[in-house]
Order: structure tokens, then C-alpha cells, then sequence
């Protein structure tokens, strides 16, 4: 991680995707939504709980951005 200039770290910790009765709580899921949740607890699929503890992540502050050197790598 040395070589990029704007690493950010991000630790994902064992996530379990909501059931359907919490997708229909409006309260649950503007709170989620609120907290820029709503990816890590929506549609993640089967997920094997004693084999995947943790998976961390680097991600480029302009990840998205097609002209920095290191797009897509």
C-alpha cells in the first residue's frame, strides 16, 4: 500500500443479509440507508459463516475515476 497515495482501509466485519420482514420497515431501512449500509446488507447472498471471518479491502480514493493510472487494477 505503499505505492498508492490515498488508501482507504476498510474492514468488513461478518455481515448477514436482512431478512425480508426488516426490508419492510421503513424505519430500518432509512436508518441502514442513513449509514451508508444498504450494500453490505442487502442482496450479499450465502455466505459461509465459519470459513469467511473477515475480508479487508484497500480502495483508491478515485477508484472510479477512468483517467487515474490506477483505474481497474
Amino acid at each position: 500500500a505503499h505505492r498508492w497515495n490515498f488508501v482507504f482501509h476498510r474492514r468488513l466485519a461478518l455481515e448477514r443479509e436482512l431478512s425480508k420482514e426488516a426490508e419492510k420497515n421503513a424505519d430500518v431501512m432509512k436508518l441502514i440507508e442513513k449509514a451508508g449500509l444498504k450494500k453490505t446488507v442487502l442482496g450479499i447472498g450465502e455466505c459461509y459463516e465459519k470459513l469467511v471471518k473477515e475480508f479487508p479491502v484497500n480502495i483508491l480514493d478515485d477508484c472510479d475515476n477512468p483517467i487515474s493510472k490506477e483505474y481497474l487494477k
